[in-house]
């Protein structure tokens, strides 16, 4: 049996949960369920996400039938196109109609490599759009997703009110404890409401908790790194006006750094803060966390091994103390 077929299984078992536990469950919960559940197992190709041209062509050509879901089941890898396909082949096992939808330019004709979803028509007649690989991040963090049920001519508006999903993703096992990470969020801004704390203390409290609400450990490369970009942008937006009322452009750097592991590129996050003095912090993937590290320690580092996709950054990096590179990372 393929990894397909197995998860079809899987998706009939926590339905058939659902209606033991429900006497009636409506299409929207059935929906739900399963857009979470593939959500929450699947994350973003890295090779598309990072490949050129060719590559990206290659890997959305090949997404055209079942054999392909085995594999991308198999490597928890998809893209948008490998996803409506497969919830366009799910869904209606349900009784649940599903069409895969490709995007348009201005001029009504289909682009190259274009962005794929799904219309949604439940037994009801109500016609909705699905976006899942837009969600993959806010699924994988527990919080409130953006492109679920949305309007056919309006996608800015849900077609569900927020406590009737809030209620469903309750039903389904999604937020058990009725609360979102959005809400977690909340109560972190709460904790830093305090107008006296430094950027640099700031930026040292959200990463500390980074991993503490949301477990990332098998979160892909490229769906963690959209969660790091959300929970940094929301505490140090691109532009932020400070206590005494100044303009201050974000000054934090993030670089998609990397290692040759067996022919295969080993991505790692890179971020550096220019608030008072140039503080460096590198994830650490078996400590499943960032670490602060030295400029001596990053430059022996790319010395050996870890490419920096930024040139002109990396040259600046190598310059630390070539002295300490010859002798091992420093502290």
């Amino acid at each position: 049996m393929g990894a397909f077929a197995e998860y079809l299984e899987h998706l009939d078992e926590r339905i058939e949960d659902l209606k033991r536990r429900k006497r009636d469950v409506p299409d929207i919960e059935i929906v739900r369920l399963i857009y979470i559940d593939l959500g929450q197992k699947m994350g973003f190709d890295p090779h598309y996400t990072f490949g050129n041209s060719r590559q990206k062509q290659s890997i959305y050509d090949r997404i055209t039938c079942e054999e392909q879901f085995d594999e991308v089941l198999e490597k928890k890898e998809a893209i948008c196109k490998s996803l409506a396909y497969m919830l366009s082949m799910i869904l209606p096992r349900y009784g649940i109609k599903c069409h895969v939808t490709f995007e348009l330019n201005e001029r009504g004709e289909k682009r190259n490599r274009a962005h794929v979803y799904n219309m949604v028509e439940l037994s009801d007649r109500k016609k909705f759009v699905i976006d899942l690989v837009e969600d993959f991040e806010f699924i994988q963090t527990g919080s409130k997703t953006k492109s679920f049920a949305v309007d056919l001519y309006d996608e800015e508006t849900c077609l569900y009110d927020e406590e009737e999903i809030r209620r469903i993703d309750q039903e389904i096992g999604y937020i058990p404890e009725g609360l979102y990470m959005d809400d977690i969020l909340w109560m972190m801004d709460k904790a830093v409401s305090n107008e006296r704390i430094s950027d640099d203390d700031l930026f040292e409290f959200v990463i500390d908790n980074l991993d503490k609400y949301v477990d990332i450990r098998n979160m892909g490369y490229v769906v963690r790194t959209h969660y790091y970009d959300r929970m940094i942008e929301h505490f140090f937006p691109r532009e932020r006006v400070d206590i005494r009322g100044r303009t201050s452009v974000n000054r934090i750097e993030k670089y998609d750094c990397y290692r040759e592991v067996n022919g295969e590129r080993e991505y790692v996050i890179c971020l550096i803060t220019c608030f008072k003095g140039e503080k460096i912090y590198l994830f650490n993937n078996e400590k499943n966390r960032f670490e602060r590290i030295s400029p001596e320690k990053f430059a022996y580092l790319a010395q050996n091994g870890l490419e920096v996709p930024n040139k002109g950054r990396a040259n600046k990096l190598k310059r630390h103390s070539v002295k300490s590179c010859s002798e091992g990372p420093g502290l």
